[in-house]
C-alpha cells in the first residue's frame, strides 16, 4: 500500500511535524490547504455525479458554489442518468465511466502524549496518472479534491530545515515517493525508453532531476540525469528510478515522484550561496566547495600597464629580432568572403505589441574571393538534415580553402611563429615572458585565414550558429573560440581560420554603401525573400515570380519596376541559352553576385588603411581596436607613458570608472518659431529681451574628440594626495617597485642636477618609471638612465626598507645582490647612487624648488589652498574630487543662459519634475527612470574634475571647496602627433580628390580609439557546450545562464552558456578616456561661457538643444547673409555683440568658428560650422534625441527621432502637436526588423511603437510647454 499523509496547513509548525514523523516512523509533510468539492446530494448516487463531472474537464468547477453543486440543470440531468443507468454499484459505475480514484482518508497523528493533529492518508495500489480523481469518503459524504492542487502540492513540497533523526533510518520507496505512469503527469508519454529520455525532457521543457536508487539502509541515491530549463528557478520535479543493473537503451523506465524532499538532503547536497547551483552527492566535496564558495566574491581587479609604445605585435616581433623590418610592408591581400540567403518559415503569432511573422531558415551559402575562387552551396531538402548537410559542406570548403591559403603566407611569418613557439624564456624577466607570449598568440592568430561576412555578426553567423558551432565543436573541441557581445558574434575562431565581420571595420552603412566606399561597382539584382517556403519549389520553379512577390515586408516597400523588368529579362535570357534554368540557378547568381565585389572592397579599404598607418587591419577584429593601435603608434616619443591603475589603487580605479560620462544631451528651449503667419507661444517667438527671433543656427563641432585628444592628457602612474588631518594632504606614489623619495630624487636629478648637462650645454633625457619607463640592461631594471655624450650613466636609489646594508643605518650588513648589480653597471658606465637616508637630509635644501612637471614635489605634504593655487596657475595637473558651489551673484549673472555649467550623473525622481511635466507623466502612465541620468546643475558634491575644468569653474566665479583627494599626473600633449596625422592626412586626401583615403582618415579619426580606453571589462565568458559539458558547467559556482541554440526542428545539439568571471582584470588606461571626455565638455562650456556669454548681449539669443558635439541657438536681429562662410557667421552674430566687445570678438572668433572657405579651416578640430540653419522655419525639441527643424524656403529638414526609422514620415506640425499635448491619431508606427528569439533563432518581427514623446526630465518644463528652467530641490536650484 502506498500511503501519503497530508497535514492541513493549520498547523504549520516545523518542529511539531518532525515530532509527528518520529512518532509515526513515517514522514509527515506540511501541505497547503487543499480545497474539496462535495459530491453527496440527497437522492443522487455520488459516483454518477463524478462520472458526469469527469466528462466536463476544467469546466466542472463552474457547477460549484461554496464547494457544493449549485447548477440545477446539471443535477436534473444526473437524476435522469441515474434512472437510465444499468449500473448501481460504485465499482461498476467507475468502470462504466472509465474512472480511477485515489481514496483520501482522515487520520489522527499523535504529536505528543496529550496532543494530536488531524491529517489525511492517500491510499492506492495503482500508479499516479492524470486520469485519477482524489476522493474522500467521510461516513455518508463523498468529497472530490482538485487534482491540480494535489499534484502541485506533491511536486512543490519543500524539505524541512532539519533532518536530524532521519539519517540512519531504513527506508522503503513508499516512505518518500509515489509511483507514476511514465511522464504523463507532466504532459509527456506514459512510456519512456532509456534512449528517449533526453529527447522527451527537452520536449517537456521542465526542470527534471532523476535519481537512481542505490541502497535502502542507509538510503543512497545518485543523480542519474538532470535537465534544467532555467537557472533562475528552484522549482524542480524530482523522480526516482530503481537501480539499473545493465544499460539497455530499449528499457522502459519506471518512475516514482519523490514527494519527501528531505531524503534528497541525505544524499544530494546543494550550495546555498546566491547564484551558485553547485550540487553533489559527495559530502566531502560539498564541504570543500562550500568553504571556497562562501568566501568567493566577484571583483574587478586593476592591473598596472603602460601605454605609449607600439601595440603592433609585428613591430614588437621585429624589435626582438623574430622578423625582418621589411615584413612591415606585408599585408594579407587575399580576401575570402561569404554570404547566406534565407527562406522564411511562416509563424504569425502576436503577443502584446509584437507580431512574429516568420523564422529565417538557412537556404544557401556563397563563398567568394578577390583571387578567382567562387562556390555556391544550397540545401537539398526541407528537413533539418538538409541544413546540417549544407553547413557541413560549407565547413569542409572553408577548411580546404584555409589549407590552400596557408601556402601563400610569407615564409618570414611561418618561421617567426615556429621560432617563438620553441624559444625558451623561462629564465627571463616576467615582462619579457609576457611580451613573447603575447607576440606568439598574436602571430598565430594573424596567420589564420580570415573569412569575412558583411553584418555577419548580427545576421549570418546567428543563422549559422546552431549548426556551425556543433560541427566546429566536434572537429576542434576546446580550440574553438567565440567572442560574443550582446547577441552579436564578433568572431568565431578555429586553429586555422576565423570568421570576422567587415562591417566592424566601417561606420554603419549598407553593403551598397560599403562597396561605394571601397571604390567597387555594384551589380544590382533581386530575390523574392517571402515567396518561397520550400527549397523544392525553388529548384523546380521555371517561371520568374510576379512583381508583387518581391515586396519586402521588412522594408515595407517593393523594388522599382525598372529593376524588376531588367532582372526578369535576364532570367529568361539565361533560360533560353541553357534550357534548364530555374529559380535555383537565379538564386546562385543572386547569392554569388555580392561576394566577389565585397572581397575587392575589403581589400581596397584595408590597403588604404595599411598605406596610411602601416598596420594591417587583418591583425584586428574591429575598427576601435585598429584605431587604438593607430593612436598609440603616434604617441609622442618625448612624452612619459600613460598607465592604467595598479591593484593598490582600486578605490581610484572605481572612482574613475564611476565618473565616465558620455556626451552631453539636453533641451534648453523646446520651440522656436520664425514663421510670421504661425501662432505660437510668446517664448517661442520672442527672445528674453523682447526682440523677435530671426534665425536658428544648428552648429556642429569639427572632430570634437580629436580636439580633446590634442589637449594635455594624464601620463605617468601618478601621485595620490590623500587627506592627512583636517588641512593637509600627504603624497604617495601610485606605482610599484618605486617610492616617493625615489621619484623626488630622480625629478631633482632630471631637472636640477649638473650630472645631466652635456658638453654642448643641453640637458640629457633621464629615463625612469615616470618618464618612458625604466631602462633595462640585460635583465636589470635601472631606476634612472641617461646617455650623456655617448656615455652610459646609471642612477640607482637605495631605499632603506629594501637595502638594509646602509653604512649609516646597518653598517654590518651586506647585500650581495646589490653588489653584483653595482659591479655589472660599473663595468658598463658610470653609476650614481643615492641612499634614502641621505636623500632625506638633502631634500630639506630643495623644499622650495618647483618642478616644471610636478610642482613642489619635494614637499611631502601640502594644503588644499596649495592645490587650488597650483590649479589656477596651471602648475598642477590631474584630477580632484571636490565640491563645486555657485555663489548667488554668479548664478544671477549666468542663469539667463539656462546652461548650468556642472555636468554630472544624478538619479532623478518625481520631485525634480515641474508641475506640468508631472501631470504629463501621470497622463501617460509613465514613471521616472530610476537610474542615473547625465544632467546639468549649478552645484555638486564629490565631483571628479580634471584640473583644466576645475580652473574653468574658478575663472567663471564658482567655488571649489572640500577637496577630498587629488590624483596628480604629468600633463602632456602626448597625442597631438596623432591628431595632426589624421587631420593633415584627411585634408591632403580631399585636396587630391582621393575619396577613399579621406574616408579612411575620417573613419579612424571619428572612431578615435579612445573608446577602447574606457571599454567595459565586466563581460561574462560565453561558451558553447554539448549536453555532457553543460551538465558539468551548471554545477560550477561561476555558472550564470544557459540557452540552447535551437535548430529548425526545435532540437538542439549545443547550448550557449555564460559563465561569470570572479576576478576580472582591468588594464585599460581609463584616465585617458575620462580626460578626453572632460576636455570635450570643457570645450563646449568654454564656447557657451567664454564666447556666447562673454561677447553677446544677454537676452538677445537663447539655446535650444545640445547633443554631444552640436548646439542649436536661436538668434535675433540677424542680417542678410553673404556667400562666404565669414559673411554668414557675421550676419548671424555681429548684430548681437556687446557694445564694448566688437574688437575683441573679431579678434577671437576665428578660434571658435569656421570662417574660411578652405579645406584646412573646414576640417580643423574644435571649430564650429553651421550644420543647418533657417530664417524662415521652426525648430521643435521635444526631449533627448527627438527634434525637428524645418526651413520653409528650401524645404530642408533636420530631424532626430531616436528609435524611429527615418523612413517613417513625420512632420513639423506633428512635432508641434506633440509639444502641445494635442496629437490627433495614434502616434504609433510599426517597426519592422529582424530579432533574435529566446531560442537563438532569427525571426522577422513587427512591433507597434510610439513615434513622438514629449516627456522630458533633465530640466523643468514650464506650463507654456516651451520654456525650461534649471532643476531644483525644495525650490532651490541644484
Amino acid at each position: 500500500m502506498i500511503r501519503k499523509r497530508l497535514l492541513p496547513s493549520r498547523r504549520p509548525d516545523t518542529n511539531t511535524n518532525i515530532l509527528a514523523h518520529v512518532a509515526e516512523k513515517r514522514n509527515v509533510q506540511v501541505m497547503v490547504h487543499i480545497k474539496r468539492f462535495k459530491l453527496s446530494t440527497p437522492g443522487l448516487n455520488p459516483w454518477i455525479i463524478l462520472g458526469e463531472l469527469s466528462k466536463l474537464g476544467d469546466d466542472k468547477k463552474k457547477l460549484f458554489k461554496d464547494s457544493q453543486i449549485s447548477d440545477r440543470n446539471f443535477l436534473n440531468f444526473c437524476y435522469t442518468r441515474q434512472v437510465t443507468c444499468p449500473k448501481s454499484l460504485k465499482s461498476e459505475i467507475l468502470d462504466l465511466y472509465e474512472i480511477k480514484i485515489f481514496e483520501i482518508r482522515k487520520k489522527y497523528f499523535h504529536v505528543s502524549a496529550k496532543k494530536r493533529t488531524t491529517g489525511f492518508e492517500l491510499i492506492s495500489e495503482e500508479r499516479y496518472s492524470p486520469s485519477h480523481f482524489f476522493i474522500e469518503e467521510d461516513k455518508s459524504k463523498v468529497f472530490l479534491y482538485d487534482y491540480k492542487v494535489v499534484f502541485n502540492t506533491l511536486v512543490n513540497q519543500k524539505p524541512v530545515k532539519s533532518i536530524k533523526g532521519l539519517v540512519d533510518r531504513t527506508y522503503e520507496i513508499s516512505d518518500f515517493a509515489l509511483r507514476i505512469s511514465g511522464l504523463s503527469l507532466f504532459g509527456g508519454p506514459g512510456n519512456v525508453r532509456l534512449d528517449e529520455l533526453s529527447k522527451v525532457c527537452r520536449t517537456l521543457q521542465k526542470h527534471i532531476r532523476i535519481f537512481e536508487l542505490q541502497d535502502f539502509s542507509p538510503l543512497k541515491m545518485r543523480v542519474f540525469y538532470e535537465f534544467e530549463v532555467s537557472s533562475e528557478t528552484d522549482d524542480c520535479i524530482d523522480l526516482l528510478i530503481e537501480k539499473l543493473e545493465n544499460y539497455d537503451p530499449n528499457k522502459s523506465l519506471e518512475f516514482s515522484i519523490i514527494y519527501d524532499k528531505n531524503v534528497l538532503g541525505l544524499t544530494y547536497f546543494k550550495c546555498s550561496v546566491e547564484n551558485c547551483i553547485y550540487q553533489t552527492s559527495d559530502r566531502e566535496n560539498f564541504l570543500k566547495h562550500k568553504k571556497i564558495c562562501t568566501t568567493r566574491q566577484k571583483e574587478i581587479v586593476p592591473v598596472l600597464k603602460s601605454y605609449g609604445m607600439t601595440m603592433n605585435p609585428i613591430l614588437d616581433a621585429i624589435e626582438l629580432g623574430f622578423m625582418q623590418k621589411t615584413f612591415l610592408n606585408f599585408r594579407k591581400n587575399r580576401i575570402i568572403t561569404f554570404d547566406i540567403e534565407t527562406i522564411e518559415k511562416k509563424i504569425e503569432t502576436t503577443s502584446k505589441l509584437t507580431t512574429i511573422h516568420a523564422e529565417l531558415c538557412l537556404l544557401s551559402i556563397a563563398i567568394g574571393s578577390n583571387f578567382g575562387y567562387e562556390k555556391f552551396l544550397i540545401r537539398r531538402s526541407d528537413d533539418n538534415q538538409g541544413v546540417k548537410e549544407l553547413v557541413d559542406k560549407f565547413v569542409n570548403e572553408i577548411e580546404t580553402l584555409a589549407e590552400n591559403e596557408t601556402k601563400f603566407l610569407p615564409k618570414d611569418l611561418v618561421a617567426a611563429i615556429n621560432f617563438v613557439k620553441d624559444i625558451d624564456v623561462s629564465s627571463e624577466s616576467h615582462e619579457l615572458k609576457a611580451k613573447v607570449s603575447w607576440i606568439k598568440r598574436e602571430l598565430i592568430n594573424y596567420a589564420k585565414i580570415d573569412i569575412y561576412g558583411f553584418n555577419s555578426a548580427k545576421f549570418d553567423l546567428k543563422v549559422l550558429a546552431p549548426y556551425l558551432l556543433p560541427i566546429l565543436n566536434k572537429k576542434y573541441g576546446a580550440k574553438v573560440s567565440v567572442i560574443k557581445k550582446g547577441t552579436c558574434y564578433f568572431s568565431i575562431k578555429t586553429p586555422t581560420f576565423e570568421f570576422k565581420d567587415a562591417m566592424l571595420f566601417s561606420t554603419p552603412t549598407s553593403l551598397s554603401g560599403y562597396l561605394r566606399q571601397g571604390g567597387v561597382d555594384e551589380e544590382k539584382s533581386i530575390w523574392p525573400y517571402e515567396k518561397y517556403t520550400s527549397v523544392f519549389d525553388i529548384i523546380n520553379d521555371r517561371n520568374f515570380p510576379d512583381y508583387k512577390d518581391f515586396f519586402s515586408s521588412l522594408k515595407n516597400k517593393n523594388i522599382s519596376r525598372e529593376e524588376y523588368e531588367t532582372s526578369k529579362r535576364q532570367f529568361y535570357d539565361q533560360q533560353q541559352m541553357t534550357g534548364n534554368y530555374t529559380m535555383a540557378h537565379w538564386l546562385k547568381h543572386y547569392n554569388l553576385m555580392d561576394v566577389v565585389p565585397f572581397a575587392k572592397a575589403i581589400n581596397n579599404q584595408f590597403e588604404v588603411f595599411h598605406t596610411s598607418f602601416k598596420i594591417d587591419p587583418a591583425i584586428c577584429m574591429s575598427l576601435p581596436k585598429y584605431a587604438m593601435m593607430c593612436v598609440f603608434d603616434c604617441y609622442s616619443k618625448d612624452a612619459p607613458l600613460s598607465y592604467s591603475f595598479h591593484q593598490k589603487s582600486s578605490d581610484l580605479h572605481k572612482l574613475l570608472r564611476d565618473s565616465i560620462i558620455g556626451g552631453l544631451v539636453n533641451v534648453y528651449s523646446r520651440y522656436t518659431e520664425l514663421r510670421k503667419d504661425v501662432d505660437a507661444p510668446k517664448n517661442a517667438k520672442f527672445a528674453p529681451n523682447g526682440d523677435r527671433f530671426t534665425q536658428i543656427q544648428f552648429l556642429d563641432f569639427n572632430a570634437l574628440y580629436l580636439h580633446a585628444q590634442r589637449q594635455k592628457l594624464p601620463t605617468t602612474p601618478g601621485i595620490i594626495w590623500k587627506k592627512d588631518g583636517e588641512k593637509m594632504f600627504k603624497k604617495s606614489i601610485m606605482s610599484v617597485g618605486n617610492s616617493m623619495a625615489a621619484l623626488q630624487w630622480l625629478t631633482y636629478t632630471d631637472e636640477f642636477s649638473p650630472f645631466l648637462v652635456k658638453s654642448d650645454g643641453t640637458r640629457a633625457v633621464l629615463e625612469h618609471q615616470y618618464f618612458r619607463g625604466e631602462h633595462k640592461v640585460e635583465g636589470y631594471n635601472i631606476d634612472g638612465y641617461a646617455n650623456i655624450d655617448g656615455a652610459h650613466h646609471f642612477f640607482e636609489f637605495l631605499g632603506c626598507y629594501y637595502h638594509k646594508f646602509c653604512d649609516d643605518c646597518h653598517p654590518d650588513e651586506v647585500d650581495t645582490t646589490w653588489n653584483e648589480k653595482h659591479d655589472f653597471l660599473k663595468s658598463r658606465g658610470t653609476v650614481h647612487v643615492m641612499r634614502e637616508c641621505e636623500w632625506n637630509r638633502r631634500r630639506q635644501l630643495h623644499l622650495m624648488k618647483r618642478s616644471r612637471h610636478w610642482g613642489q614635489i619635494f614637499r611631502w605634504k601640502q594644503s588644499e589652498q596649495d592645490i587650488l593655487e597650483g590649479i589656477k596657475k596651471e602648475q598642477l595637473y590631474g584630477f580632484i574630487v571636490a565640491d563645486v558651489e555657485c555663489p548667488k551673484h554668479i548664478y544671477e549673472k549666468i542663469s539667463y543662459l539656462n546652461f548650468p555649467p556642472i555636468i554630472r550623473k544624478m538619479v532623478l525622481s518625481e520631485e525634480h519634475l515641474s508641475p506640468y511635466m508631472k501631470e504629463r507623466y501621470q497622463q501617460d502612465g509613465k514613471t521616472v527612470f530610476k537610474g542615473q541620468s547625465v544632467v546639468q546643475t549649478f552645484n555638486g558634491s564629490a565631483i571628479l574634475l580634471i584640473t583644466p575644468l576645475a580652473k574653468f569653474y574658478m575663472d567663471l566665479g564658482l567655488k571649489i571647496k572640500n577637496i577630498k583627494e587629488f590624483i596628480q599626473y604629468r600633463g602632456e600633449f602626448c597625442l597631438t602627433d596623432y591628431v595632426h596625422t589624421i587631420t593633415k592626412g584627411r585634408v591632403d586626401a580631399i585636396k587630391n580628390k582621393n575619396n577613399a583615403l579621406a574616408l579612411a582618415f575620417k573613419t579612424i579619426g571619428n572612431c578615435g580609439g579612445f573608446g577602447k580606453t574606457i571599454e567595459q571589462v565586466d563581460r561574462p565568458t560565453t561558451k558553447y557546450l554539448d549536453e555532457k559539458q553543460l551538465q558539468r558547467a551548471v554545477r560550477k559556482p561561476t555558472f550564470k545562464t544557459t540557452q540552447p541554440l535551437a535548430q529548425e526542428n526545435g532540437d538542439y545539439e549545443i547550448s550557449e552558456v555564460t559563465m561569470e568571471k570572479m576576478k576580472i582584470p582591468d588594464n585599460k588606461p581609463t584616465v585617458i578616456g575620462v580626460a578626453i571626455l572632460q576636455h570635450s565638455k570643457l570645450h563646449f562650456l568654454k564656447f557657451v561661457y567664454f564666447f556666447l556669454h562673454k561677447y553677446l548681449k544677454p537676452g538677445s539669443y537663447k539655446l535650444n538643444y545640445a547633443d554631444t558635439d552640436s548646439l542649436a541657438i536661436s538668434l535675433t536681429k540677424s542680417l542678410e547673409p553673404g556667400e562666404t562662410l565669414r559673411s554668414k557667421m557675421k550676419a548671424a552674430f555681429a548684430p548681437l555683440i556687446r557694445d564694448d566687445m566688437h574688437d575683441e570678438f573679431f579678434a577671437e572668433w576665428h578660434r571658435w568658428l569656421v570662417l574660411e572657405d578652405t579645406v584646412e579651416n573646414s576640417k580643423e578640430p574644435g571649430l564650429l560650422k553651421t550644420e543647418w540653419s533657417t530664417s524662415n522655419g521652426a525648430l521643435v525639441c521635444l526631449t533627448n534625441k527627438m527634434y525637428f527643424g524645418f526651413d520653409l524656403t528650401t524645404n530642408e529638414a533636420k530631424r532626430s527621432t531616436k528609435g524611429v526609422s527615418h523612413t517613417q514620415e513625420v512632420t513639423l506640425d506633428e512635432f508641434i502637436a506633440c509639444l502641445q499635448n494635442n496629437i490627433t491619431g495614434s502616434n504609433k508606427f510599426t517597426m519592422r526588423n529582424l530579432r533574435t528569439h529566446n531560442d537563438s533563432t532569427v525571426r522577422r518581427v513587427s512591433t507597434l511603437k510610439t513615434v513622438l514623446s514629449d516627456l522630458f526630465i533633465k530640466l523643468r518644463v514650464l506650463s507654456d510647454r516651451v520654456t525650461c528652467e534649471p532643476l531644483t530641490q525644495n525650490g532651490v536650484p541644484i
